[in-house]
């Protein structure tokens, strides 16, 4: 990856933050995509990125406008990475840190997406083998990553958070969302196939008496309900 220079003026007495963009030349949508579209503008915005590292091919533009400036030499580096990867070895970092989203790899590599799943996973590990600090979105991730890769990692829960913009369909914003079904439901974030799962937890609902009242709220998803689903 190359890096494409300072963004914006790091804040005051800040570290300067070098990201990768490996995320962006993996995928071109999903929930990771998702999610950086949504923090690389506010971290830019607070001034806490100094460099982006872009990958050889885009597959989606970058949701920030890089500026061909190198990031102060003054300030503390620390490197970020997305998606299994490691800083430059041409560049001194005072810390990395790590973002593991979940263990799909080692959970289930039999539904992963990048194959092969050992190369994946031996990735994961130098990555948070090496790092200074790991991000996960939940408990169970991150006590899943400590159990299989790491006991000692300086392990930090971030749950993902909520757009400020976002507006539950049917709604102005000011009051609960329409459609929705009345008591307890299931929110279903995303797509639907291959390793979520939807399947299988369909055939749980149906089959188990406590939970056949529950309904399932789909959210997020640019395909259509199967036949199966349907019925």
């Amino acid at each position: 990856m190359a890096p494409v220079g300072r963004m914006t003026d790091p804040a005051p007495g800040g570290p300067a933050v070098t990201i990768d963009a490996m995320v962006y030349g993996l995928t071109s949508f999903g929930g990771l995509i998702t999610m950086w579209d949504a923090l690389l503008p506010r971290l830019e915005a607070r001034g806490a990125i100094a460099e982006v590292l872009v990958p050889p091919v885009l597959k989606k533009p970058l949701p920030v406008a890089p500026h061909p400036d190198p990031p102060p030499p003054s300030r503390p580096r620390v490197f970020h990475s997305t998606y299994l990867s490691l800083p430059p070895p041409t560049t001194v970092f005072a810390g990395t840190v790590a973002t593991v989203h979940d263990l799909i790899y080692e959970d289930h590599p039999d539904l992963a997406a990048m194959d092969p799943v050992p190369h994946a996973t031996a990735l994961k590990r130098r990555c948070i083998t090496s790092a200074t600090a790991i991000v996960c979105p939940s408990r169970a991730t991150a006590n899943a990553l400590i159990d299989r890769h790491a006991p000692d990692a300086p392990v930090f829960v971030v749950p993902h958070g909520l757009d400020p913009a976002f507006r539950p369909a049917g709604t102005d914003g000011a009051g609960p969302a329409t459609g929705l079904p009345p008591g307890p439901f299931i929110a279903h974030v995303g797509g639907r196939d291959h390793y979520k799962r939807f399947g299988p937890l369909l055939d749980v609902l149906l089959r188990s008496r406590a939970l056949r009242e529950l309904r399932i709220v789909v959210v997020g998803s640019a395909t259509a309900p199967t036949a199966a689903e349907a019925e």
